[in-house]
């Protein structure tokens, strides 16, 4: 009789994970749509770019360090990490497109 407690546990779990997947993609796209009605253009200067390896894969990482500045907002900076292969050359001194929604400061280059 525990097996199948224990089968029912893992199927609940594994549910539970899907619906955040989901949500969180929902939630993603959400953003994505509301950047690309009410966004602003703007331009990322990079202040510093760090190489990182993944651990033993050929893939790498780059920190990125940025001030973003645009029409309708006060300039400010962010970390972010992403996939190097995004990015491919970037370097201190660098300018990136982005775009910014003045009224919360979600963005996306």
């Amino acid at each position: 009789m525990a097996i199948p407690v224990v089968e029912a546990l893992v199927a609940a779990a594994f549910a539970l994970a899907m619906v955040k997947v989901v949500l969180f993609l929902w939630d993603n796209r959400r953003a994505t749509v509301e950047l690309a009605a009410v966004g602003v253009d703007a331009k990322a200067l990079v202040l510093s770019a760090v190489f990182s390896p993944l651990g033993g894969e050929e893939r790498r990482d780059v920190r990125l360090h940025v001030r973003i500045s645009g029409p309708g907002f006060e300039p400010f900076e962010t970390d972010n990490t992403v996939e190097a292969h995004l990015y491919p050359g970037v370097a201190e001194g660098a300018v990136l497109p982005a775009r910014v929604n003045p009224a919360n400061l979600n963005f996306s280059m």
